[in-house]
């Protein structure tokens, strides 16, 4: 299960997360992404194998926000879905709400780390309290790993980067050819 706040092929945040889930697609795991109904339409073409469902948040403003605003819905899905584990795409935006659903249902949360120090109204809080809560952390570079390993010494979860299409498992063009 991945909730989204988007997808994109031209933004650094959305570009990682649409290689990533269309990898995993290519190597047989089946994925379901929840986006925002505004975007679901503007959103890249995925492989088939890819199921998007619409999120119908209401329009919050805020990273806590949308914490809040995503748990009733992820909390339907996963409990009627029963995925392996949820893939959060941003700390900011929806790990707090992703651990508040995989802790509920027993699933494993997942959270991608772009980088650290975003502007972001509770990111400083996000990064040293939600982030080594998560059983696993994804990081887009070594800069990125190192970081939270400096912030986080005692971090016990799966811990490892993967650049934005860096591995051949990633790349978009073999992910859409081996899904179709």
């Amino acid at each position: 299960m991945a909730p989204q706040l988007g997808l994109a092929l031209n933004v650094g945040g959305g570009r990682y997360d649409y290689e990533q889930l269309c990898g995993l697609a290519a190597l047989g795991h089946e994925i379901v992404v929840l986006l925002p109904k505004r975007h679901l339409a503007s959103s890249p073409p995925l492989p088939p194998t890819i199921r998007t469902i619409a999120l119908h948040g209401r329009a919050v403003r805020t990273s806590l926000s949308w914490n809040l605003a995503i748990v009733p819905e992820l909390l339907w899905h996963c409990h009627r879905s029963r995925p392996d584990l949820i893939r959060v795409h941003s700390p900011y935006f929806l790990g707090v709400g992703a651990l508040l659903v995989g802790r509920a249902l027993g699933i494993p949360v997942v959270g991608s780390a772009l980088h650290l120090g975003d502007d972001l109204p509770a990111g400083r809080w996000t990064e040293q309290h939600v982030l080594p809560r998560f059983d696993g952390i994804l990081a887009i570079s070594a800069a990125t790993e190192a970081a939270i390993r400096a912030l986080h010494p005692g971090y016990r979860g799966h811990l490892n980067f993967v650049h934005c299409g860096g591995e051949r498992e990633y790349l978009i063009a073999g992910a859409i050819a081996a899904a179709a």
